[in-house]
């Protein structure tokens, strides 16, 4: 591996430390630039990825083999320290001796060349050291530090579910997450789909969940080249789109010829999902409060031979008077704070906090209590978050229905899981993203 790919790594770390940039966008734009082959790509994804994910473990051993306080390391010398040592203890393919090296080159190259002797010496103790690295006793502490998530979600984790059970949650959030392509139904299918994407050089397979049989049209990728490359992707064959996201959809339970609304739908997964599930039929008012989301929605509907969705900025807690009780079906997929995704996204479990989480679950009610208005009597509202937070999801639905006895829960039959018209997804036992969905009914005026 040449030290370009080392160079662009912390360049990116550095980025989403200094400027506070999302991770996935730092890896969007390096695929977009194409400076660097296919390996080295991987390599820089897995290696930014994984210091993220496990970043107050990595710094905990750095801390505890310098003699100086972590934050005096400057933020740059810091991103080549942690890319090192991740390669330590999770990369076995890279020899310790070659990622000390490889770092002090980089420091030299990067006009830091003080520093490289401090460098070479803190890594070298590493690399003889950490093994034998000393873990705080206290449960709640090594579980923050040895799997790297801040010490408040944990302490929350361990109130709610015990300390077994959240360490399972825990783990699940920082293992690796399946690829699922969803076949375009309007233009091929899942069998289709596989066959093509093996033909051009990933490996693919099926995707079948034991619980939920509905779901006969998600394929899963091991391995995958520039996804945006593909010929598949191109002929807008298939949407990436995990399993829970689709499982929402499902419950939403469209048909063609429905009006419906979708509150907030950027960048257009479940949109086009619920369009292709009406086979192009109907009509689809997709909201986003952010102008320049938009554009993603109309993009992806375009790619994939979509032309019944109306896209617009709109703040969803706001009332569009001339839609109300014209929709068959509304989809709330409410903002919040995206715990569960922690495996696909693993910068947002250290920007989150207790705040956050009171703050999305009255935006979240705020949306949904706006929606109601926009459904006809006999009509479904699908409330779904992309966390496992009873806040900002059985909460939620506890209130909007206290205050609104016109509207009753409705089981949902999509999944093999005891509910009474809500469910949560863990990752640890139903082995996708981490979800809540809900159905509800508005059963008179």
């Amino acid at each position: 591996m040449n030290v370009n790919a080392r160079r662009v790594a912390a360049d990116i770390l550095f980025n989403v430390y200094k400027n506070n940039a999302y991770l996935n966008e730092e890896l969007k734009l390096l695929r977009a630039k194409s400076v660097l082959g296919e390996t080295d790509i991987r390599f820089v994804n897995e290696l930014t990825n994984g210091v993220i994910k496990n970043k107050l473990r990595i710094d905990y051993i750095i801390s505890k083999n310098i003699s100086i306080k972590l934050k005096k390391v400057s933020l740059y010398v810091l991103a080549i320290i942690e890319c090192a040592v991740y390669q330590f203890i999770y990369m076995d393919k890279v020899p310790n001796s070659a990622a000390v090296n490889e770092a002090v080159n980089l420091t030299k190259t990067r006009n830091l060349r003080k520093s490289s002797g401090f460098v070479n010496g803190v890594l070298r103790n590493i690399a003889n050291n950490y093994i034998n690295t000393k873990y705080p006793e206290q449960k709640n502490e090594f579980l923050s530090i040895y799997y790297s998530f801040p010490v408040w979600l944990v302490d929350r984790w361990i109130k709610e579910f015990g300390e077994e059970r959240a360490e399972n949650i825990i783990i699940a959030l920082n293992e690796k997450s399946d690829l699922c392509f969803r076949a375009n139904i309007l233009k091929t299918d899942v069998n289709t789909l596989v066959d093509m994407l093996n033909g051009e050089g990933c490996d693919a397979q099926i995707f079948n969940h034991e619980k939920c049989t509905d779901i006969d049209y998600l394929a899963m990728c091991n391995s995958v080249n520039n996804i945006q490359s593909l010929k598949s992707y191109k002929d807008g064959l298939f949407y990436v789109q995990d399993f829970a996201a689709a499982l929402t959809v499902e419950v939403l339970d469209v048909k063609p010829g429905m009006t419906v609304v979708d509150m907030c739908a950027a960048p257009g997964g479940k949109t086009t999902h619920i369009a292709e599930k009406m086979q192009n039929q109907g009509k689809i008012y997709a909201f986003d409060i952010h102008e320049h989301k938009i554009n993603r929605i109309n993009e992806n509907a375009c790619r994939l031979g979509i032309n019944i969705i109306e896209a617009k900025a709109a703040d969803s807690t706001v009332n569009i008077n001339s839609l109300n009780g014209m929709a068959d079906r509304v989809l709330v997929d409410a903002p919040c704070s995206g715990l569960g995704i922690i495996r696909r996204k693993p910068d947002i479990k250290y920007s989150r906090t207790t705040e956050d989480l009171s703050t999305l679950s009255k935006i979240g009610y705020n949306i949904l209590d706006n929606a109601k208005n926009y459904v006809k009597t006999g009509g479904i509202i699908v409330y779904s978050t992309c966390t496992i937070e009873k806040c900002e999801n059985d909460d939620v639905i506890d209130k909007f229905l206290d205050n609104n006895k016109n509207f009753i829960k409705r089981k949902i039959t999509s999944y093999n899981k005891t509910n009474e018209g809500s469910i949560t997804l863990y990752p640890d036992i139903d082995d996708c993203d981490g979800f809540y969905i809900c159905k509800l009914e508005k059963v008179s005026d």
